[in-house]
């Protein structure tokens, strides 16, 4: 059975007006790099991923904790989800160094088990109701999530990770090793009216440092981002995809959830090509965050026994 909800706003942002913008692929990325980094520049790095807010804002709003409100929102199924929320635990990650001269690219590679939890009535319940929680569910799956990030070396300090700023970053994308859902383009529509674009997420460079022509976006506070997505599924049923924004690094709870709505389907004979649409309006908190995007099977909210199938992907942004 398909579902459609419409939602009220809410969607991207990112903080302090600090060179943080969208960017496509890098004309600096890195040819023919060579893996001659010291010891020493390689603790630089870990130690700038490790403390940079922008980055580290990924998992605040990738782990949703508990179950969460849908934003207005009713599934309408076997089952009626009145709250759906993703526990992630980070179990491990590495960083890939590539150096070249005076750059290099770290390539993050991080590993999580969650569990996907579904607070549901046996009732059917419409937005407004006092929905009624009669049973919650617990699914276990685990995930890998990647993404690039480009340093350029400045200066001479004395002070190692002094000599290291980040040029650029990647968005974050991932999943379950297998899911029959997969996102094939997300395109976002900025307050200003500028368009993002975006079909490779780890090839697709959001700069920080000034003079590129995509930087990560800034928003100001209280302004409308819409965003559309597109999946390819292999169900006939119509996929839950959802929106997970506004926690900061160590301020998890100014983070929102909402549902996308299907706008469209095409059926090719073999998969499933569906468009859904959001828009979501930044806080009143200004910040370094992310908007996390994940499409699951229907049947992973719906049924007892549907497995986790999950494809993520990740925008970082700042609201001033």
């Amino acid at each position: 059975m398909t579902y459609k909800q419409k939602l009220a706003n809410g969607i991207l942002i990112l903080l302090f007006g600090s060179f943080v913008f969208f960017g496509c692929q890098s004309e600096d990325t890195i040819i023919d790099p060579t893996n001659n980094g010291s010891a020493t520049d390689q603790e630089a790095l870990n130690k700038i991923i490790e403390n940079d807010e922008l980055i580290q804002s990924f998992e605040p709003n990738y782990n949703e904790e508990d179950a969460m409100e849908l934003g207005l929102a009713k599934v309408n199924t076997e089952i009626f989800p009145v709250r759906v929320g993703q526990r992630m635990t980070l179990t491990d990650m590495n960083v890939e160094y590539e150096f070249d001269a005076d750059s290099a690219i770290g390539t993050i590679t991080k590993y999580f088990d969650g569990v996907l939890r579904i607070a549901a009535s046996y009732e059917e319940w419409e937005p407004g109701d006092s929905a009624i929680v009669d049973t919650v569910i617990e699914k276990e799956f685990s995930t890998v999530m990647t993404r690039k990030v480009i340093f350029q070396k400045v200066g001479n300090s004395i002070f190692p990770d002094s000599n290291w700023v980040i040029k650029a970053l990647s968005l974050p994308a991932g999943g379950t090793a297998a899911s029959g859902v997969e996102i094939t383009k997300v395109t976002v529509e900025m307050p200003d009216g500028d368009f993002l674009e975006i079909t490779e997420p780890n090839e697709y460079y959001l700069y920080r440092r000034p003079g590129f022509r995509n930087q990560v976006p800034v928003i100001p506070r209280y302004r409308d981002v819409n965003v559309q997505v597109e999946v390819n599924s292999a169900y006939a049923d119509s996929d839950f995809v959802t929106l997970t924004f506004g926690a900061m690094f160590r301020h998890n709870n100014r983070r929102a959830k909402k549902l996308f709505h299907l706008v469209s389907e095409e059926f090719d004979g073999a998969v499933y090509h569906r468009v859904y649409e959001a828009t979501w309006r930044t806080a009143q908190w200004p910040g370094f965050k992310h908007a996390i995007i994940n499409v699951l099977p229907y049947q992973a909210v719906k049924e007892l026994e549907g497995a986790v199938e999950e494809n993520t992907w990740g925008i970082p942004y700042i609201v001033i």
